[in-house]
């Protein structure tokens, strides 16, 4: 598949949909990373209707994203920024230090949970302290890639940080309709976050990449995303999304085992427990053991055929970590996990062609198994 990027000329505004009106002291505030239905609602637009002027037939037409970017001179991508994974605890007293993996443990005997089955996850090493201050909510692909490998204890590598999109808030005034004057006290501000370089010291130059299923028709230049309809360019570059290393896949082939990692927000029916992703196919039949979910992410939007709000709906949050079992022959867990790498989990169709659910995949470890430093 191909990669595309899309890179906002001005701040993106993308609200995590919190109340918002013209009202004196009022705030929009935006998401670093736009929900993927932003990016799919975009795409399909700009592929354009059919001959009788509908874009239905475009519901079909998939994509994987959104991720963020960092660009390189060329105009491609140098780094991807995706989210922290919920398995990896940083602890420092002045920020983060040192890193200590979540690992699956057994429930004793005579011990009651409200895990609903699941098994408790515990950090493979005792720490007294609290978890540091200022943990990054996104790590580079190079940083995520070897926790895949290796969830392990050790010291932080700040290699791994990835900045999100800079916050940039501006001030605006209501109209009075009548006089088509300022409105006395009825200030209020919109914070969109800023992608293209220039701006003062800023030097990096960030996008959002996306993977469509299919490209035909889709086309380079600017169009508008985001509230408000702001510029962004759309621009197809070299690199391709990572490939499943084959290290990695014969170490979860042999462990008849893996973690999935979220790289977007998940829509599962029943809350954080994914339905879709466990289901026996090809001779696979997986098995959640133990998960790692912080609080729901919520998303809602217009639904342009009925011209009403789409309900809202509470998401499994990108960073959500699933320790899945796999059982059946290596030959068929092999091929699952090579059909699974990168690919939407989300329990219904249209979701996963939204792009809601893409997951990475790698290694766990039980307790006693937490193993050694980086």
């Amino acid at each position: 598949m191909s990669t595309w990027i899309l890179q906002p000329r001005d701040p993106l505004l993308t609200r995590d949909g919190r109340p918002f009106g013209a009202d004196p002291g009022s705030r929009a505030r935006s998401l670093p990373v736009p929900p993927p239905s932003v990016l799919a609602g975009a795409f399909r637009s700009r592929l354009g209707p059919d001959a009788d002027g509908q874009y239905v037939y475009t519901l079909a037409r998939g994509l994987r994203g959104p991720f963020l970017a960092e660009l390189d001179a060329e105009g491609d991508i140098g780094r991807l920024g995706l989210p922290a994974p919920a398995d990896a605890i940083l602890f420092g007293e002045r920020g983060p230090e040192r890193i200590e993996p979540l690992i699956s443990a057994e429930v004793p005997d005579g011990v009651v949970t409200d895990l609903e089955g699941l098994s408790p996850l515990m950090l493979g090493k005792q720490a007294p302290e609290k978890p540091a201050p200022g943990a990054p909510a996104f790590w580079s692909w190079d940083g995520l890639l070897q926790w895949l490998k290796k969830p392990a204890s050790g010291n932080w590598s700040g290699d791994w940080k990835f900045e999100a999109p800079e916050a940039e808030v501006r001030t605006h005034v209501s109209i009075d309709s009548t006089k088509l004057t300022a409105a006395d006290g009825a200030l209020f501000s919109t914070e969109g976050r800023r992608y293209a370089a220039g701006r003062g010291s800023e030097t990096r130059s960030l996008a959002l990449a996306i993977s469509p299923d299919d490209e035909a028709g889709l086309s380079e230049g600017w169009g508008t995303l985001g509230g408000e309809r702001r510029l962004a360019r759309w621009a197809k570059v070299p690199k391709a999304l990572p490939d499943l290393p084959g290290d990695l896949l014969e170490a979860m082939v042999r462990q008849k085992a893996c973690r999935i990692v979220l790289l977007t927000p998940a829509v599962f029916e029943q809350g954080f427990r994914p339905g879709w992703l466990l289901a026996e196919r090809d001779g696979v039949k997986p098995g959640i053991v133990a998960a790692a979910v912080r609080r729901p992410e919520v998303v809602s939007g217009w639904n342009l055929a009925t011209r009403s709000p789409k309900p809202t709906r509470r998401l499994a949050p990108a960073g959500s970590v699933y320790f899945v079992s796999l059982e059946g022959d290596e030959a068929a867990i092999r091929a699952w996990l090579q059909a699974m790498w990168w690919r939407a989990v989300s329990d219904d169709a249209q979701d996963r062609r939204d792009g809601f659910g893409v997951a990475a995949l790698g290694v766990w470890n039980r307790a006693g198994q937490a193993g050694g430093g980086k």
